[in-house]
């Protein structure tokens, strides 16, 4: 019973447009992007290392550099930030050589402000471990995250 209650709670927000599925401004389904001369560039899909997917999934707790709070109320789109417009960006990253990520966007609750060019400019700030602790490399392992954008502009103070 409360499987069905949070589907029909998911369905009528994706049908409603409070939650959506759709990638970043005029890109097709499947892209890929990393944060590069100060914009958002499309690349090629990164390769996905073989075997069980649980295997090769890094967790936040393994992160060798993470965004912090202040880095992310950086990057709230300046159209959000004057309208105190929250939004969330459910990214999948995908481990590059060098311990950086490549992106694709799962989800995103607020379309048209551009919260999915802002989560990936935050993506760039993580970076993976090179290798698993058995030794493995990381290369093609798969992480997943969201980036919650809930900052506001602080109200002037008037001292007098």
């Amino acid at each position: 019973m409360v499987l069905r209650v949070l589907l029909a709670a998911c369905l009528l927000l994706l049908a409603s447009g409070c939650i959506s599925t759709r990638e970043p401004s005029g890109s097709n389904e499947g892209e890929w992007f990393v944060w590069r001369d100060h914009r958002v560039l499309a690349v090629e899909p990164p390769s996905l290392l073989a075997g069980p997917t649980w295997a090769h999934r890094l967790s936040e707790g393994q992160m060798e550099a993470r965004p912090t709070r202040a880095q992310i109320d950086r990057a709230i789109p300046e159209t959000a930030m004057e309208r105190e417009l929250p939004g969330a960006v459910i990214l999948e990253g995908r481990v590059l050589e060098d311990g950086a990520l490549v992106w694709r966007v799962v989800s995103v609750s607020s379309q048209g402000w551009h919260f999915e060019d802002a989560a990936i400019r935050v993506g760039s700030l993580y970076r993976a471990p090179r290798y698993f602790t058995d030794g493995r490399s990381t290369a093609g392992a798969s992480f997943v995250t969201v980036i919650g954008f809930t900052a506001v502009r602080p109200e002037p103070q008037n001292f007098e």
